[in-house]
């Protein structure tokens, strides 16, 4: 059997195999280390601009009070040899591919995304694919990596209403 990488303990939160197209929701304690967050926010911070999604369109530059916060697309830098952001997005496709049964590869995914929440900022309930529950189709997204380098500390949560899963 596939085990995750850098063999990190996964707890299942959501899953039911057969169930909402197979949805499912971990935790993985340490995913990314306290450096690495330091990294990706040091190289995200400067290029904070307001956060867009996708809007009716389907393109990902709309702006909306569905999402207040701030965000940077945080990249490889492709002649640097060891770089973060290239070695924690390999590691998010690794991780998807044990999860989902897959075979996912970090080309062809999107770059790693800083998000930053200042109080009372949030991004309302949405979809990462299909609401339905239906399979995800071919050019989509698959899965979703959320990594937290810092918590909040006035009641900030990701919630899976649907899944009856809160995650502080």
């Amino acid at each position: 059997a596939a085990r995750p990488p850098r063999e990190h303990n996964v707890t299942d939160l959501f899953w039911e195999p057969g169930t909402l197209a197979g949805v499912r929701i971990s935790v993985i304690d340490n995913f990314v280390s306290g450096d690495e967050c330091d990294a990706i926010v040091a190289r995200a911070r400067p290029h904070m601009q307001a956060a867009t999604h996708a809007g009716d369109n389907g393109e990902l530059n709309h702006k909306s009070k569905a999402r207040d916060s701030q965000q940077a697309v945080v990249g490889p830098r492709k002649k640097v040899r060891d770089d973060v952001a290239a070695r924690v997005q390999a590691r998010s496709a690794a991780l998807a591919n044990v999860l989902s049964g897959y075979n996912l590869t970090s080309e062809g995914q999107e770059e790693l995304m800083a998000i930053q929440y200042l109080e009372g900022q949030q991004y309302h309930l949405h979809c990462d694919g299909s609401c339905d529950g239906s399979p995800f189709l071919e050019g989509g997204r698959l899965a979703t990596v959320l990594m937290y380098c810092e918590v909040a500390d006035r009641g900030g949560a990701t919630s899976f209403p649907n899944a009856g899963v809160h995650v502080r």
